[in-house]
């Protein structure tokens, strides 16, 4: 599997798990195969499997490329639902395409202090 550019979290084998938040990680329990989305069972992807600190580090290594390299991991509308909330959140901003963000002031904060 082609690994990506973004820094991975110690431990973390591959894009999806470095994304994924620890608990939800098939390493962080036992290896799993997730045939049916998100933990298998037929359960969807929702926005929070995205978590903030995903999202503001792959625009912050791969600035207006984020998007594809989050789709690669996740669905595109659960990347865009998760761009959503972190301009909400005043993280960041866009022009006229939502799928290509920059940080903010408040973003580069954020990651400053959760590093």
């Amino acid at each position: 599997m082609k690994t990506s550019r973004l820094r991975l979290r110690p431990g973390a084998e591959d894009v999806r798990e470095a994304l994924l938040p620890a608990e939800l990680t098939a390493s962080a329990v036992h290896r799993v195969s997730w045939p049916f989305g998100a933990g298998g069972a037929g359960r969807p992807w929702k926005r929070t499997h995205v978590d903030t600190w995903a999202v503001l580090a792959a625009v912050r290594d791969h600035e207006f490329a984020a998007f594809r390299e989050l789709v690669a991991a996740f669905p595109a509308k659960v990347v865009l639902a998760a761009f959503r909330r972190e301009t909400g959140r005043g993280r960041l901003e866009y022009g006229v395409a939502e799928h290509r963000p920059w940080l903010t002031s408040r973003g580069r904060a954020w990651l400053t202090e959760h590093q």
